[in-house]
């Protein structure tokens, strides 16, 4: 788990600087870091949400999905990069190695660093949870269910299940 948290602290470090933002990653420019361009993709029923070429320097992502889910997506493959996973990735959603685990600990430490979840948590406090992660969620451009999974890895919740839900 440290690992993937490292390296997305180190790729963001390297795209945004030290300071520590209270905003949104840019997925696009963490990518042109890397040397990887996005491209749309229409699976045509495949469950696949996305695909790395390394060889190629291409992420696609499926065109289809909401802009929340096509920057997990971004940042999920971009993961597989960083974290020097082997070969070229066509990831079924279904495949849940250790491999497709790291790659969204690094995704979920890229799009909500725990400095900033923290911070934005602190910043809210006395609101209703479930208004809470909303904003939090739309600030940092992530589905409030990858927050809520976020807040409960961070010990920031131990109802994540009801925020996410919005409750």
């Amino acid at each position: 788990m440290r690992r993937a948290e490292l390296a997305a602290e180190s790729l963001r470090r390297a795209v945004e600087g030290d300071d520590v933002r209270l905003a949104a990653v840019d997925v696009k420019a963490a990518a042109d870091y890397l040397g990887v361009m996005i491209l749309g993709w229409e699976p045509n029923g495949n469950k696949s949400r996305g695909a790395l070429i390394r060889n190629a320097r291409a992420l696609f992502v499926d065109a289809s999905l909401s802009e929340v889910r096509k920057r997990f997506a971004v940042a999920h493959a971009l993961g597989h990069l960083a974290l020097g996973h082997g070969g070229d990735f066509y990831c079924p959603e279904s495949e849940r190695s250790s491999r497709e685990a790291e790659a969204n600990r690094f995704a979920a430490a890229l799009l909500m660093p725990a400095p900033v979840v923290k911070a934005l948590w602190l910043k809210l406090d006395g609101g209703p949870p479930a208004a809470k992660v909303r904003a939090i969620a739309e600030r940092l451009r992530v589905s409030r269910e990858a927050l809520g999974y976020r807040l409960t890895e961070l010990g920031l919740t131990r109802k994540a299940a009801e925020t996410r839900r919005g409750r």
